[in-house]
């Protein structure tokens, strides 16, 4: 477990520009932590494989943005993590999160969370999602793009209109779409681990589909699960959510937000 004493996280930052953040975390657990061996400390985007708004080029991985600086550090020592972070170019109150991990044992209690406000830079760009419904698949879908809307509304989709906004920017939250050719059905999610993990169950990734608010706002999206469809669908209106759910569809919280 560790203790952060000192955190230097910038709480502004102008659009593109760069910065170095130093992070100074306590040991308050039973073992020794090291920077290098099998056993290594280091400081990791929270949830596991969160991509980073904030990612710079040095950082050792998508995951991983810092090692720890000290060869080695026992408990009740204190141990620096030290890595550059890159701005993003659009305007944006952005929420940064990460914990201290050991390799091949363990996650910390430790979670390090950071608001940080970009300025001086580009606006948000908001995009409608457009919303269909199938009556033979008995599925529903959702896509930013006009042109793929009027498409499959020829091949027998019902469309329901714009279901809320979002942005086609780049924010800390990318919403990763999927399609299963034997259900033909969509998947979306927040998650890059339940991304690449139903990657290998027969869903084909489709890439970055709209990118949802990096903060909490007056839109959530509520995601539910129906077992006897197999199927997931998603809803801002919190009066349709509980209709649903009434229906035997399974409550999954809130998948992310919308810009409005």
């Amino acid at each position: 477990s560790g203790q952060l004493v000192e955190n230097n996280y910038p709480t502004s930052m102008n659009a593109g520009s760069s910065g170095t953040v130093t992070l100074k975390i306590r040991n308050t657990g039973n073992i020794i932590w090291y920077k290098s061996g099998s056993y290594t400390s280091d400081i990791y985007t929270e949830p596991l494989n969160r991509v980073s708004a904030f990612k710079a080029a040095t950082w050792p991985s998508s995951a991983i943005s810092s090692k720890l600086i000290e060869d080695s550090v026992a408990p009740g020592s204190t141990g620096t993590f030290t890595f550059a972070i890159q701005a993003p170019p659009t305007n944006s109150t952005y929420q940064e999160s990460y914990r201290l991990g050991i390799t091949n044992l363990g996650w910390s209690n430790l979670v390090i969370n950071q608001t940080i406000n970009v300025v001086n830079g580009a606006q948000v760009t908001q995009t409608p999602v457009y919303r269909h419904y199938s009556p033979s698949r008995g599925a529903h879908f959702f896509t930013t793009d006009l042109n793929e809307s009027n498409a499959i509304r020829s091949q027998g989709w019902n469309y329901e209109g714009a279901a809320w906004n979002v942005s086609t920017s780049v924010t800390s939250k990318p919403v990763y779409r999927h399609y299963n050719p034997s259900r033909g059905r969509h998947f979306y999610t927040t998650s890059l681990t339940e991304s690449n993990s139903i990657r290998t169950q027969g869903w084909n990734y489709e890439g970055i589909a709209w990118y949802a608010s990096p903060t909490a706002t007056s839109a959530p999206i509520y995601r539910h699960y129906s077992p006897s469809r197999g199927a997931h669908f998603y809803t801002k209106d919190l009066n349709e959510s509980n209709i649903i759910r009434s229906q035997g569809w399974n409550y999954e919280g809130i998948e992310y937000y919308a810009m409005n």
